[in-house]
């Protein structure tokens, strides 16, 4: 795509959409590259402040206000699609980059994303020391 030289705002193009899979392709090509909206941004020729604008842009109403409708719906999926093209990437590179495993990295995931928390137990009532023997009815249990 042809870079912007400022001036007017960049307008959006419903062929944006398919520039995705030119922008990922390039990306395949053999080099160790992770996909980002920046990228993506600096492949279409425009800002990725104005990408986000065009993911966040809503229909608006008769009376002008912003309803829940997204304007570019598809390009809208793109994105998401690049993120999770980009998520899975750096999940496998963290987890499976080097030689072995990385536990820190399988760990991290563990938590984030299947709720997995590591817990401690700590005695914060007896500080360690032995419950008294609970007298109940007159009897002591041992």
């Amino acid at each position: 795509m042809e870079n912007s030289t400022g001036g007017r705002p960049t307008k959006y193009n419903p062929s944006f959409v398919e520039e995705l899979d030119k922008y990922l392709a390039k990306l395949s090509n053999g080099k160790r590259c992770l996909p980002t909206v920046e990228g993506f941004a600096i492949h279409l020729g425009i800002d990725a402040d104005t990408v986000n604008n065009w993911v966040k842009a809503r229909v608006k109403d008769e009376q002008g206000n912003k309803t829940k409708k997204l304007l570019h719906p598809e390009f809208c999926r793109a994105i998401k699609r690049l993120k999770t093209i980009q998520k899975e990437k750096l999940i496998n590179d963290g987890l499976y980059g080097g030689r072995e495993v990385n536990c820190t990295m399988a760990i991290f995931l563990l938590k984030v994303n299947h709720g997995m928390v590591e817990k401690s137990q700590a005695d914060i009532t007896t500080q360690g020391e032995k419950l008294p023997i609970p007298i109940l009815g007159g009897l002591s249990v041992k």
